[in-house]
């Protein structure tokens, strides 16, 4: 069953159960009830979640992520035109085609030019998401979304990257959803709350992920800004949001989910970074490393990333 028949699945499911709430309502509302607290039960099944209202609330956010879209849709020309090496190519559509999750570290050199070499593979990986409707997550750190980029911590760019996400999953839910106390306005106005409070944000994007669709796509670009080696509680929470939003099982605090989930992960960045380096070292995600010869050979002796 392929993403679209799952969405058109669980839009057909969700019509049948309102629809089924409904007939069965009225029924109910003839039967006398023996309990107070029958009225407000009532009037609880009654209610819908309306996405809709939750993306106004967290309209600063939405907005940011707009104009995030916007500058990768600006890369994509040039990205078409990219230039790879033939064996990170191969990998990559081992990543693309493959039916497992699978999560990637691709470490650049440090670049000068602007997009990276990095960066160009990610919003190659974006496109081709979108272009297979294959549901994608992403942030650049480095396609200038902030307005002044060297005024930015890392703790403020994984808090705007926890919030973006968060909005881009709110994005891939049916239209239609019962509310459940999970889904409460109170969860989503805290995430307008500053600072950010990061692992009851995870939470909340814990019980969004179990309401999308299961296989999906991640792409975080230029990780390296995302580091801060001496903030403890930051690198803490830098390692909680990863092995969240990747699905990243056994860490603890991290609970298993209850159905099977897909995540195909890619992390790129310029230069070393030291929580991806524990995680490689523990398997968790796959290492290739891009050297500045290797940038150069490609240059040389062009691979069209489009090919």
């Amino acid at each position: 069953m392929n993403i679209l028949q799952v969405r058109v699945g669980m839009a057909r499911r969700n019509g049948l159960i309102r629809q089924l709430g409904e007939s069965v309502l009225p029924l109910l509302a003839e039967r006398p009830s023996s309990h107070s607290s029958y009225a407000s039960e009532q009037s609880r099944l009654g209610q819908r979640f309306n996405r809709e209202e939750i993306l106004d609330l967290l309209s600063p956010i939405t907005t940011k992520y707009a104009n995030h879209i916007q500058h990768i849709a600006n890369a994509v020309t040039e990205t078409s035109q990219a230039q790879i090496t033939k064996p990170v190519k191969r990998r990559l559509e081992l990543w693309a085609t493959n039916t497992i999750s699978d999560k990637l570290w691709i470490q650049g050199p440090y670049e000068i030019t602007h997009p990276s070499h990095t960066t160009f593979i990610a919003v190659f990986l974006v496109a081709l998401a979108n272009n297979s409707d294959v549901p994608c997550l992403s942030y650049f750190c480095s396609l200038g979304v902030h307005d002044t980029p060297e005024d930015i911590y890392p703790q403020d760019t994984l808090a705007d990257m926890v919030k973006s996400f968060i909005v881009q999953i709110l994005l891939l839910l049916p239209d239609d959803m019962e509310a459940t106390p999970s889904l409460s306005r109170s969860r989503f106005e805290k995430l307008l709350h500053n600072p950010l409070d990061i692992k009851e944000s995870m939470l909340l994007f814990r019980d969004l992920r179990a309401l999308a669709p299961p296989y999906i796509h991640c792409v975080i670009d230029a990780a390296q800004e995302l580091e801060d080696r001496g903030d403890r509680h930051h690198t803490e929470n830098l390692y909680h949001v990863l092995y969240t939003v990747l699905d990243i099982p056994g860490r603890s605090g991290h609970r298993a989910s209850v159905r099977e989930n897909v995540v195909k992960g890619c992390v790129t960045s310029e230069g070393y970074v030291n929580v991806l380096k524990f995680l490689a070292d523990h398997a968790e995600i796959d290492r290739i490393e891009i050297n500045e010869s290797e940038v150069l050979l490609a240059e040389d002796r062009p691979e069209l990333i489009s090919q």
